[in-house]
């Protein structure tokens, strides 16, 4: 018996796996004011370190691949509220349903709470308390993703978001694009992702 691959086909999925190389997290992200957005929302995700993209494909894909939400087949509903370091902590509720047979859709709301700051102010030299504060992040997001021919996948998603720390408060909007594709019979998929493309927060 002897198999053959033709060039074509070979060279398709040359071309795929340097498109899907890792996840990328671009300007938002970037800035080290919005770093909580990394902190995944997703038990799943967390397990993984991560590498979630190319196999996400349930309401938590809204977050890691929008593609992803094509593989939602019923109404599902998800909360997490997970403990941090100093006493930081993450909510997270997101609700996701099938739009078409092969196109489907999520909400989400991150809610990030920092814990409590402790002010000091120097008066003659010396440190006075001056209360505390506790600042917080927001990020509110939709998004839809489904087939678009044979085994690719496609998907965006749109998110609004705010943090507000001490006396500073800012607010951005940012968008998600991701690609699914995978190989019939194969068990192999590839994704590629831009996370978090738009302005910045202060």
């Amino acid at each position: 018996m002897r198999a053959t691959l033709r060039a074509p086909k070979t060279r398709f999925l040359f071309i795929l796996a340097l498109l899907c190389g890792p996840v990328h997290s671009i300007a938002a992200s970037n800035d080290l004011g919005t770093s909580w957005l990394k902190i995944p929302s997703s038990a799943r995700a967390a397990a993984m370190g991560g590498a979630i993209g190319a196999v996400a494909d349930d309401v938590t894909a809204l977050e890691y691949n929008p593609a992803g939400l094509a593989g939602i087949r019923d109404h599902q509903i998800t909360f997490m509220h997970s403990f941090w370091a100093q006493d930081l902590s993450v909510d997270q509720l997101a609700y996701g349903q099938p739009l078409t047979k092969e196109w489907g859709g999520a909400v989400a709301v991150d809610y990030v709470n920092f814990g409590s700051v402790d002010k000091v102010n120097i008066v003659g030299g010396l440190p006075q308390s001056a209360g505390s504060y506790s600042p917080m992040g927001l990020n509110v997001s939709t998004g839809v993703g489904g087939k678009v021919a044979g085994s690719l996948l496609v998907g965006g998603a749109a998110k609004f978001l705010f943090q507000d720390i001490q006396t500073t408060s800012s607010a951005t909007v940012a968008v998600d694009l991701g690609l699914f594709y995978w190989i019939p019979k194969s068990g192999l998929s590839f994704s590629w992702v831009l996370n978090n493309l738009g302005g910045t927060l202060d």
